[in-house]
């Protein structure tokens, strides 16, 4: 029988940020508490450990925190879910709660592993402007990332007035065309991320766009997200 190595149990930390900057991974998340679980496994001694041959399951909970500038790695995949480019096409004023990067409430997500690709099909970002979706693949070994991102903005947040009125109308409206109140079918957009974490590319999924998403960018010529040049 071929050796193997098994390593599972938790992590909870009030300072994740901080110990992920210790660790040298990345100083893109601060001011989070996180509570991580992992059952990993690889063949071999322990010292013959390869993100190509890792398989296994992690289950993430990060807490109330910001994900900061867009750098290379680990900070640049999240990163790019900061949603400032939306944000300053709307202009929407986040001034009292949009600081440096994106705060979040929760960050939460499973991930298989399998010969070091990492699947995810729940991973949710649950911000201030925006709820934020990511179904796909993530190889470590080859740092590739493949993933379906569905944004929807939190438009009652954003403008407490006029975007409740609206909210309303558009989750009655939605009600009589598909039988239920679908959410994400008026304001919702969604993009696919690929290619190498280091020069991610963003592509705009535009059948897949809410109804009053389509409408926007036909008349502004604009997504709400867009692909920094």
């Amino acid at each position: 029988m071929l050796a193997k190595t098994q390593f599972q149990g938790s992590l909870s930390s009030q300072h994740f940020g901080r110990l992920l900057q210790q660790l040298g991974i990345t100083d893109d998340i601060t001011e989070t508490a996180a509570t991580l679980y992992f059952s990993l496994a690889w063949p071999g001694a322990p010292q013959q450990f390869s993100l190509g041959t890792l398989r296994g399951e992690v289950d993430a909970d990060l807490q109330n925190g910001r994900i900061l500038s867009i750098e290379p790695g680990f900070g640049r995949i999240l990163g790019i879910l900061a949603l400032s480019q939306w944000i300053k096409r709307l202009q929407l004023d986040f001034s009292d709660v949009y600081q440096e990067g994106l705060t979040f409430d929760t960050i939460t997500g499973h991930f298989d592993l399998v010969n070091g690709v990492a699947s995810n099909r729940d991973f949710l970002i649950d911000s201030i402007p925006a709820k934020i979706s990511l179904t796909g693949t993530v190889d470590l070994a080859k740092q590739l990332v493949n993933q379906t991102v569905n944004v929807l903005p939190k438009s009652s947040d954003a403008v407490p007035i006029a975007g409740t009125i609206v909210d309303k109308l558009s989750n009655l409206i939605a009600r009589s065309l598909t039988g239920k109140n679908q959410e994400g079918f008026f304001f919702g957009s969604q993009y696919q991320i690929k290619g190498h974490w280091d020069k991610v590319e963003i592509i705009p999924l535009h059948e897949h766009e809410g109804i009053l998403n389509k409408t926007w960018n036909g008349i502004t010529g604009f997504p709400w997200l867009e692909q920094d040049q």
